[in-house]
């Protein structure tokens, strides 16, 4: 279910028919600490796996932090059962989900410039381990990229605010133009 609700663009929480609910995952959570008191590595990695594709299907429900550490859970168990390839593949979705916004918008031709990172210290902290075992499994280095975050310094978070303002003024200042005749046209094109 969860497959073919994320290939259709869909959160399972948002079908009525099959309601999913968070819940679930802290009973998946429970199953899954009794496994580790017998060492039943094969057992965690496929209740890891269960538990992250109902993560991912209700992500609309989740912080972005709650569904960082089953990720990380679920690489780690499959990298524990020697699936080295898929953990590293899972390793390296997160390094993408989890990069700052900057970074994944830059073309990287200037290399010194400073990113604004703002990320929370939560996604930092699973965007940092997602590194540190996606570069131990696969031998490569993750390249280093100079960021500040906003909270540590006070001119990115000016910037951040001004960005965030402007972005607000251009949403704003697009709305007001389509209830004008440019709007309206459209309107009857849409028709």
């Amino acid at each position: 279910m969860a497959d073919t609700a994320m290939r259709n663009g869909v959160y399972l929480s948002d079908i009525d028919i099959y309601k999913v609910h968070s819940d679930l995952r802290a009973k998946f959570q429970e199953f899954i600490d009794l496994l580790k008191e017998k060492n039943d590595l094969k057992s965690i990695a496929n209740i890891s796996a269960s538990k992250a594709q109902i993560t991912t299907s209700i992500g609309n429900l989740l912080k972005k932090e709650d569904i960082g550490k089953d990720l990380l859970q679920f690489a780690e168990s499959y990298a524990n059962v020697g699936q080295t390839q898929q953990a590293i593949q899972i390793y390296q979705g997160m390094l993408s989900d989890f990069e700052c916004e900057s970074v994944k918008n830059s073309s990287g031709l200037f290399p010194e410039m400073t990113q604004v990172d703002t990320r929370t210290k939560a996604e930092i902290e699973i965007f940092k381990k997602a590194k540190e075992q996606y570069e131990l499994l696969s031998g490569l280095k993750v390249p280093e990229v100079k960021r500040v975050h906003r909270d540590d310094d006070e001119q990115p978070g000016k910037l951040v605010n001004e960005v965030h303002n402007k972005e607000k003024e251009m949403t704003k200042e697009r709305k007001s133009n389509e209830s004008g005749f440019l709007g309206k046209l459209k309107k009857v094109f849409k028709k």
